[in-house]
């Protein structure tokens, strides 16, 4: 059975025909956004599409098709995966290991591993072990990875290796071959992970100090010597809810012990965009998945996607398709997760996994192809 698909694009944003199994060229035509004829016209362009229903995107996916994807281009994916279990063999890290197969995931950014990772027993359960597992029939093997968790929590009437928050940044395959340096946030506190990779060299015209910048010997400052790209996850906590152990309580008890009297989701924002900046001074582009717990569709002054574009990021998805929920009990339709990237990383596509389609969460993963 044939269907037809329809592409109406108005003003100056376009939605797209649900991309298939179909020929290369069209792939290509339709991944582009079309533009409006004039800022007071709306252009209606109407493109058929003849595709098999089968092939047609089921669920509640949304964006581009994740099916289709250049042969050149990089897949990245994010999702706030709820938790990974301490047996390395559970049913969850089974799916998450099929989803980066499957997909042919070159950089995957997880949020809220709620892992303690020093209490994880020895035997294969690891990160560093899953990732072995997951990678071992790839073409192409290898792997790199940074977990962050709360360093500074004490842990003495802990009986498992459970604690709240956490990231993930692992990059894989030939990605992983680019990678130079793997780190978390500073405070110890676990609210990024990130992996900076290998970028273009650039000529230096002074001596290398081996700091990622070289000394200009004519103008006695230091610049960047590669355009390296760092890939963070990121978690932000929630506002304060009830009890000591949840995120916000662990990391407004670790500012109070340091005398730095500052909300921790004021402080979250402060230090991360501090980061960013650090990178982007250092040459690098970043691209930096993140569940902010808040609206990132909001476009005020004082919002995190502004402090964002203030340091140079964009939020990748929100560029090229309408706001969706990307938490299961959200009733308002909002994307509180967000992939956001720095001038210079070129964006083919990007879109929404279904909920629950890869990996049994309470969020959507997200994804993006970069080139």
């Amino acid at each position: 059975m044939r269907s037809a698909r329809y592409l109406l694009a108005s003003g100056t944003m376009a939605d797209r025909v649900p991309l298939c199994s179909v020929d290369l060229k069209v792939v290509r035509a339709l991944c582009k956004p079309i533009p409006s004829r004039s800022d007071s016209f709306s252009a209606v362009a109407l493109v058929w599409l003849s595709v098999d229903t089968k092939d047609v995107l089921t669920g509640d996916c949304l964006g581009d098709d994740h099916r289709c994807r250049s042969a050149l281009a990089t897949r990245v994916t994010f999702q706030n995966v709820h938790g990974v279990l301490e047996e390395g063999d559970h049913v969850k890290q089974r799916q998450i290991n099929s989803w980066l197969q499957d997909e042919r995931v070159g950089i995957a950014l997880l949020a809220e591993a709620k892992t303690f990772w020093p209490s994880i027993p020895e035997g294969g359960h690891g990160w560093n072990d899953r990732m072995r597992r997951a990678t071992m029939k790839a073409k192409h093997k290898g792997f790199y990875s940074a977990v962050a968790y709360n360093k500074q929590q004490s842990r003495s009437s802990a009986t498992t290796a459970f604690q709240w928050g956490g990231c993930i940044a692992t990059v894989l395959s030939q990605v992983s071959h680019r990678a130079k340096e793997a780190g978390s946030d500073l405070t110890g506190l676990g609210r990024w992970a990130y992996v900076r990779l290998q970028g273009k060299k650039l000529k230096a015209r002074g001596g290398d100090d081996h700091s990622g910048l070289v000394i200009d010997v004519n103008e006695a400052v230091r610049r960047p010597i590669s355009h390296d790209l760092v890939v963070v996850s990121v978690y932000r906590p929630n506002r304060e809810g009830t009890g000591e152990s949840t995120v916000w309580a662990q990391q407004r008890l670790y500012f109070n012990s340091i005398k730095r009297k500052v909300n921790p989701r004021k402080a979250f924002v402060d230090d991360l965009c501090k980061q960013i900046q650090k990178w982007r001074d250092e040459g690098c582009k970043v691209l930096l998945g993140i569940d902010a717990n808040k609206d990132l569709s909001v476009n005020s002054p004082d919002c995190i996607r502004q402090r964002f574009r203030d340091c140079g990021m964009e939020e990748a998805i929100l560029k090229r398709h309408p706001p969706t929920a990307t938490h299961q009990r959200n009733q308002s339709n909002v994307p509180i997760d967000g992939i956001f990237t720095t001038s210079g990383v070129p964006v083919l596509a990007g879109g929404y996994y279904a909920f629950g389609e890869f990996v049994e969460a309470d969020h959507r993963a997200l994804w993006i192809d970069i080139d």
